[in-house]
């Protein structure tokens, strides 16, 4: 880590020049989603742009989301805070979120920033995190371990960690060879 001091810095250095007048770390926020649930979050860092509106910030030291998947509402820490942010959520920050920024702590320090629609994107999130905690407050509603079908390539291996104490193989009627 010592060896990204410098290029952090520079990168730190051009993105205060270049867009940020003010910054937030570590901070805590919520908002109401439905009934008596809340949202709740600690952004790693919230800047105020210099443009107007707010940029939401998280460090990464392993992979970060694209762009193309936080637009698409796949990847939703930082639209979920943009969206607590947009509610007042976080005390002594009004305003409007207008950027994401994740920013990977890592040699190749990337970064990856959704600029454009952040407004609609968080309230599109922020509706179907909504909606879910609705249904799961409906009375018998059941909790399927796999909501979204058995083939769920799209999530990593480590979110299927659990499923054979779901009995997900002998429930799906799929062979445990075919999966």
């Amino acid at each position: 880590f010592i060896a990204l001091i410098p290029a952090l810095v520079e990168q730190e250095r051009d993105w205060r020049t270049r867009n940020s007048v003010q910054s937030f770390v570590e901070r805590e926020g919520e908002a109401h989603l439905i009934g008596q649930t809340n949202l709740s979050a600690k952004a790693d860092r919230i800047d105020r742009l210099r443009e107007g509106g707010w940029a939401v910030i998280d460090y990464k030291t392993g992979t970060i989301p694209s762009t193309k998947d936080m637009a698409e509402g796949r990847k939703v820490q930082l639209t979920l805070e943009a969206s607590i942010l947009n509610a007042g959520g976080f005390k002594g920050i009004q305003g409007t979120a207008r950027s994401l920024v994740y920013r990977r702590l890592a040699k190749d320090m990337n970064t990856s920033i959704l600029d454009q629609d952040v407004e609609t994107t968080a309230q599109f999130v922020l509706d179907r995190l909504r909606g879910l905690v609705a249904s799961y407050l409906e009375a018998g509603r059941s909790y399927p371990s796999c909501p979204y079908g058995f083939k769920q390539d799209f999530l990593p291996p480590a979110a299927r960690e659990y499923d054979h104490l779901a009995r997900v193989l002998e429930w799906s009627g799929v062979e445990e060879d075919a999966a």
